[in-house]
C-alpha cells in the first residue's frame, strides 16, 4: 500500500490501487467518506456547523438519554444480583487459594 497523503484540514486519504483504468478516477458527484461523515455530524444537535454547539451540550445529552433503551427494574435487579454473586464467589475462591498458599508457605519456610 502507498502512504497517506495529507489534505488541507489535516485529514488523510489512503491511496489504494485501482482495479482497472476505468476506475482510476471517481466521478465528481460522488462524495468522499470524509464529506459524508462531516455531513452526518452537521445534521445532529451540536454539530460542527452549529454556532451554538457549546451551549447545546446538555440538550444533546438529554436527547441521547431519550434514545437509550433502558432495562426494566426487574432486569436491572437481576443483573445486579448476578454481578454481586460473581464478586462474592470470586472473593471466596481467591481467599481459599490464598489460605492454602499461606499454609504451604508457612510449612515450607516457617
Amino acid at each position: 500500500m502507498e502512504a497517506a497523503a495529507p489534505l488541507k484540514d489535516g485529514e488523510q486519504v489512503l491511496d489504494l490501487p485501482s482495479q482497472s483504468d476505468s476506475d482510476a478516477q471517481t466521478p465528481k458527484e460522488e462524495k468522499s467518506l470524509g464529506d459524508q461523515i462531516r455531513e452526518m455530524k452537521n445534521k445532529g444537535v451540536g454539530g460542527a456547523g452549529d454556532p451554538d454547539a457549546s451551549s447545546n451540550i446538555f440538550v444533546g445529552a438529554l436527547e441521547e438519554i431519550g434514545e437509550v433503551e433502558w432495562p426494566t427494574a426487574g432486569a436491572a435487579l437481576q443483573t445486579t444480583g448476578i454481578v454481586i454473586a460473581i464478586v462474592v464467589g470470586s472473593t471466596f475462591v481467591l481467599l481459599s487459594v490464598n489460605s492454602v498458599l499461606s499454609a504451604v508457605s508457612q510449612t515450607l519456610f516457617g
